[in-house]
């Protein structure tokens, strides 16, 4: 790792004789008891997977009016033992007639499923991986990988469309909305492949004097070859100043293909409280609770249910 942190900054200070560059990154632990998620007995620390610690390195320069811009971004894996991973290496191109990513990144769906106010994320957001829940309540997101993606220019003061087809060529579309206190997304992607799921998902999020609400909806369909299956949340919070807190309720449902698994119906309740003492730092606790409606479920750790409570911090540099 060393090594490589070592590569990197001087990487970066080549580059930054020819262009603006900027380091930046964060830390993001959290320590609870989880036994009930995943198994491990009694007191258990770990990278957060909802915004896991990461590196990167930022570069752009302009000209004739076009921006040419790089961004590379290594991550620990999720529990934080693992090496760095690539989370991101692209190069992009922008202007007035919008910007081109090619290079692993971020789909044209990713996020428009995850619209929330609350600033509550880091244990409400991306499938609730800070509590390590593998995809008992895995939510539709368009993730990253290798693909050439298009971002128009903000279209009406209120709406963005983006493009991508990646290397498997699976093609995704999203439209983005946001106003001054309200954000929307709606996305699909199409895979290419026989037997691999299709997704589509969205959500909407607003805040009234403080006041917050989202509702986050998710499917794939595996078109009989495959399980199809859906996600379903909503979260309220009251976020002011430097605190935030958020109530949230979440379905997650498997429909087997013929001949597959038994049907899967798990629901999840959790309370979350963010203080942010003081900018680039965010302090966090929240508990949670998760149940299957299914009979004789063994879902979680050989039970139908599953409680735990969870700290931790987010440190940004």
């Amino acid at each position: 790792m060393k090594k490589t942190l070592l590569a990197l900054a001087i990487a970066g200070a080549a580059v930054s004789a020819q262009a603006d560059v900027s380091i930046s990154g964060h830390v993001n632990y959290s320590a609870g008891n989880l036994e009930d998620f995943n198994g491990n007995d009694g007191f258990d620390v770990q990278n957060n997977g909802a915004s896991g610690s990461r590196f990167r390195i930022v570069a752009s320069k302009e000209a004739n009016g076009i921006t040419y811009g790089t961004r590379q971004e290594l991550g620990l894996t999720t529990g934080g033992t693992g090496a760095l991973n690539t989370r991101v290496s692209q190069f992009t191109i922008g202007g007035d007639f919008g910007q081109f990513s090619l290079g692993q990144g971020w789909e044209a769906g990713d996020d428009a499923a995850e619209q929330d106010k609350s600033g509550t994320y880091l244990l409400t957001g991306s499938a609730f991986d800070a509590w390590d829940v593998g995809n008992n309540f895995n939510n539709v997101d368009g993730g990253r990988d290798n693909r050439l993606r298009y971002d128009s220019p903000k279209l009406g003061g209120v709406a963005k469309i983006a493009a991508d087809i990646d290397t498997n060529d699976n093609v995704g579309l999203s439209l983005a909305l946001s106003g001054s206190n309200w954000s929307a997304g709606l996305f699909t992607e199409q895979m290419d492949a026989t037997g691999v799921a299709d997704q589509i998902g969205g959500s909407v999020a607003a805040n009234f004097g403080g006041f917050t609400a989202a509702v986050q909806l998710g499917e794939t369909s595996g078109n009989g070859a495959t399980s199809d299956t859906s996600y379903s949340g909503v979260i309220l919070g009251y976020r002011v100043g430097k605190i935030s807190v958020a109530l949230d309720f979440a379905n997650y449902e498997v429909e087997p293909a013929a001949g597959g698994a038994a049907t899967v119906d798990n629901g999840t309740t959790g309370l979350s409280f963010v203080y942010r003492p003081t900018g680039g730092v965010e302090l966090y606790a929240g508990i949670r609770n998760a149940d299957s409606d299914i009979a004789g479920s063994t879902a979680f750790q050989g039970q139908d249910d599953a409680t735990g409570v969870l700290v931790g911090g987010r440190v940004k540099f």
